[in-house]
């Protein structure tokens, strides 16, 4: 009988990375999804896959680093793992990177952490250059850990718990049904029809509204919606993200203004910022208030000069397989997916129709943020409301009261 673990990495790997027969794959894993990764190894090699690299990692080695590293060394990041990275992107290897949630938090010395996150995204750039034109596929997906299902359940004891978060990763991923494949191929057909539905508006911008949320985002002349998948230059079909609800494009970098009011609880570097309210005018962050989190949220937005912008703008349902669960996850990459969403930091090149450099010049000729991160906050509720407006100045009702108008 084929368990809800073989049919979760079956999903994976044929509608998430959309492995090839012949491909080498390359997985990133914490260290206790050691037997999820036997399981998932096997299901690759029957698909065809010609080699699986298991890089396993200890999600507590940046608080470490963070506690102990030199001042003078807090920079400093292996030009050989750049390396490694660019030649398998070059190699177009198909990626499979698990998150592991939350993890515990420690004391440290914040200007380390500053100075490490730098470090890595400054030398990564020319690794995240290539990424970003999308030469090769890729998924980014989510592994339950017993730390992180105790967050999630904390009325349950540890083995209940990381059992409870497992069973709801089945539920989400639709491995229940008798065709979950299927349900992935319709569902990310329905996303992409609203997706070309608001690309054939040429909308100019977005009003939304609920009853914390009051603002504007104007978008660029040559934006692009995105959703459900991407396709590498080579025409190879895959989700950047799993699950996924969200139909996303780039905010020009000066044209938000108003306030945008937290719906879900956002984790920037395992620290969690909840309760907050962004200030905006001519696109740049002018106030910042979070009843948690205050000190994080402040060094997010203090970072570099494109941590006061945003790059992305994205629209969900009030209810989705997600929000349907009741749950929060504390993971970005699920919380995102119940709720509409603006990222603080880099556009995505995907999101314009004419091609990038990827630079902070060329960006901003093409008026949207450049920034070395790209942080998701959620702020969409069952109220929230978005008219959108063309060209002809004429406003389209896209979501009202939470629900698809389309």
């Amino acid at each position: 009988m084929i368990t809800n673990f073989e049919i979760y990495a079956e999903i994976l790997l044929r509608k998430g990375v959309n492995l090839q027969k012949g491909q080498y794959l390359s997985v990133s894993c914490p260290v206790e999804g050691s037997k999820f990764m036997q399981i998932l190894s096997e299901v690759a090699y029957k698909l065809g896959a010609c080699y699986v690299e298991i890089e396993f990692f200890d999600p507590l080695q940046d608080q470490i680093r963070y506690q102990n590293c030199l001042l003078e060394y807090s920079e400093s990041y292996p030009e050989y793992l750049v390396k490694k990275k660019i030649n398998m992107a070059n190699d177009k290897v198909a990626l499979l990177k698990f998150n592991p949630g939350i993890i515990p938090t420690v004391e440290f010395d914040s200007r380390i952490k500053v100075n490490s996150i730098k470090g890595m995204n400054n030398a990564l750039k020319p690794y995240t250059q290539i990424k970003r034109t999308k030469t090769f596929n890729s998924c980014s997906t989510v592994l339950p850990t017993r730390y992180w299902a105790s967050q999630v359940f904390p009325d349950l004891s540890g083995d209940e718990a990381y059992a409870a978060l497992w069973n709801l990763l089945f539920q989400i991923a639709q491995c229940e049904l008798d065709n979950p494949l299927d349900y992935w191929e319709n569902h990310i057909s329905s996303i992409n029809e609203r997706r070309n539905y608001l690309n054939d508006l040429n909308l100019t911008k977005l009003h939304i509204i609920d009853d914390q949320s009051d603002f504007t985002v104007e978008l660029p002349n040559n934006h692009v919606w995105v959703g459900g998948c991407e396709h590498t230059v080579e025409g190879l079909r895959c989700m950047p993200n799993f699950p996924t609800e969200e139909i996303f494009t780039a905010c020009s970098k000066y044209g938000i203004n108003g306030k945008v009011h937290s719906s879900k609880p956002f984790i920037y570097q395992n620290e969690i910022i909840d309760d907050f309210y962004l200030i905006f005018e001519k696109g740049k962050i002018v106030k910042a208030y979070a009843s948690v989190g205050q000190r994080t949220l402040n060094a997010l937005l203090n970072l570099e000069e494109g941590t006061r912008y945003c790059g992305e703008i994205a629209l969900l349902p009030g209810s989705t397989i997600i929000s349907k669960t009741n749950t929060i996850f504390k993971n970005t990459l699920l919380d995102e997916n119940a709720a509409c969403h603006m990222a603080i930091g880099c556009a995505y090149p995907i999101n314009i129709s004419e091609s990038l450099i990827y630079s902070a010049t060329d960006f901003e000729a093409h008026g949207i943020n450049f920034a070395t991160i790209h942080c998701d906050f959620m702020f969409g509720k069952e109220d929230t409301t978005v008219v959108g407006v063309d060209e002809h100045n004429q406003e389209i009702q896209l979501i009202q009261n939470g629900k698809w108008m389309f």
